[in-house]
């Protein structure tokens, strides 16, 4: 479910925290160990800052998923700097307590029951208060969608009015590195690949952006292998306090989850990340209802939605993995005080993440391809890949160009040109562009070469 630490009763940890500001909560998680789980936890949480003060609460505990323990913001002491976090099977009696001799031993509540049971902690979190200048941010992102990139509106109904409508967006990579780009900001051939083709960790600047900010993160998938437990490998994974992966469900139990988990939340700006498999009619019908729900809601703080696909539909009729159905990908987004419309501008999917800073007003340490396509200054100019760039694409405005590198054989059409213009080859009668273009493209992959891996 995410990365945690082991705890035995009666043990206590430090952590360290940056100091916190007025406001601000502190968040913890725990979930019971599997092998031989309690089925409460008594937890006390020190904190320290300009004075000392304590925070006790008893909760159950589940093996399969978190129980949230939030500080409340008036209970935390100005400039915290650090938590001990200790806890207990149940309350120790009082004596013990106004002694504190239950803090410098172990008395286990059963004695000679056999070693102390463990829980999982992840944590401690410092989370913001609820702020209009800092919005919650939900991003979903399927396998594919049923409905045309440009026009919505026949699957989600008169909520796409609500929206922008990004028109011209496309997906960088056909495989995995679709879902790391989404998030990391990084074009995919500035991602490392392993020696079984496989997308190395490659972190993500703007969820740990988010994560520093004090946002609650998480990312939810669904059609995943299932987890039952909190890894044991301590910290945070790429920026997400929690990462929860699912077996095979439906689109209207995922938003289910995903509607609760932003209850929980909605005290605190919060980043949601929902990876759905391939949709069908009933998942567009309840994602156009989550929509609907959301651009009508009276909270003020109302969060900001990004609906996007991984993958475009590729005719069968075709033996171009690379044609323009197959990357052409829906891009929908509301945004409650941002305006609404359709966006004509071409945009790729590592553009979401600097889109995503944007609306939630962090800053981005270090340099990424990406970049905010509502504010863009210069054209967009997608490239896509098939592999370790044994294909490329590069989609322009007017021309879609498509080469192997090393090879002499390329393909060019002219956007529009006809209903399936990107089936008319029109390489051999324009070399020049043909040249022009095979030039971009050799200067973009030597800008983005892979990183190069050693073990």
């Amino acid at each position: 479910l995410a990365a945690a630490r082991a705890v035995s009763e009666g043990a206590s940890f430090r952590a360290p925290l940056a100091r916190t500001q007025p406001g601000e909560s502190i968040v913890l998680r725990i979930a019971a160990d599997p092998k031989r789980p309690a089925p409460s936890a008594y937890v006390t949480i020190t904190m320290e800052g300009e004075s000392e003060r304590e925070y006790a609460t008893t909760t159950a505990l589940y093996a399969n998923g978190w129980i949230e323990i939030r500080v409340p913001a008036e209970d935390v002491p100005p400039d915290c700097v650090a938590v001990v976090v200790r806890w207990m099977r149940e309350q120790p009696p009082r004596w013990q307590r106004i002694t504190r001799v239950d803090q410098l031993f172990y008395l286990p509540p059963e004695p000679g029951a056999g070693p102390p049971p463990l829980v999982y902690m992840s944590g401690p979190f410092v989370h913001r208060a609820e702020s209009d200048s800092a919005p919650t941010v939900v991003l979903i992102a399927a396998e594919t969608l049923p409905f045309a990139p440009g026009d919505p509106a026949p699957t989600l109904g008169a909520v796409a009015d609500a929206c922008f409508v990004f028109t011209n967006a496309f997906t960088p990579a056909l495989d995995e590195r679709a879902a790391a780009s989404l998030l990391s900001g990084l074009h995919p051939l500035e991602l490392a690949i392993d020696a079984n083709g496989g997308t190395l960790a490659a972190g993500s600047a703007p969820v740990e952006a988010l994560h520093k900010s004090a946002y609650a993160t998480a990312l939810k998938s669904s059609g995943g292998p299932p987890k039952s437990r909190p890894s044991p490998s301590g910290g945070v994974v790429g920026g997400f306090e929690t990462i929860t992966s699912e077996g095979a469900r439906s689109t209207g139990e995922t938003l289910s989850e995903m509607e609760d988990w932003l209850e929980d939340h909605a005290k605190s700006p919060a980043f949601l990340a929902v990876f759905l498999g391939d949709v069908d009619a009933d998942g567009a019908q309840a994602l156009a209802e989550f929509l609907r729900a959301t651009r009508d809601s009276e909270a003020a703080n109302r969060p900001y939605v990004i609906l996007t696909a991984f993958r475009g539909t590729l005719s069968p009729e075709t033996d171009d993995p690379l044609a323009e159905p197959a990357l052409h990908v829906p891009l929908v987004v509301y945004a409650p005080d941002l305006g609404r419309g359709k966006r004509p501008e071409l945009v790729s999917l590592e553009d979401v993440a600097a889109m995503i800073a944007t609306m939630a007003k962090v800053k981005i340490v270090g340099s990424i391809a990406g970049r905010d396509p509502m504010n863009a200054l210069a054209e967009k100019r997608p490239v896509s890949v098939l592999g370790n760039a044994e294909m490329l694409t590069l989609r322009t405005k007017d021309f879609r160009f498509t080469v192997r590198p090393g090879e002499v054989a390329t393909r060019l059409f002219r956007v529009g040109a006809g209903a399936d213009w990107w089936r008319t080859d029109i390489a051999a009668k324009q070399p020049d562009t043909v040249e022009r273009y095979r030039k971009e493209l050799e200067g973009f992959v030597q800008r983005r070469r892979p990183p190069s891996v050693t073990d």
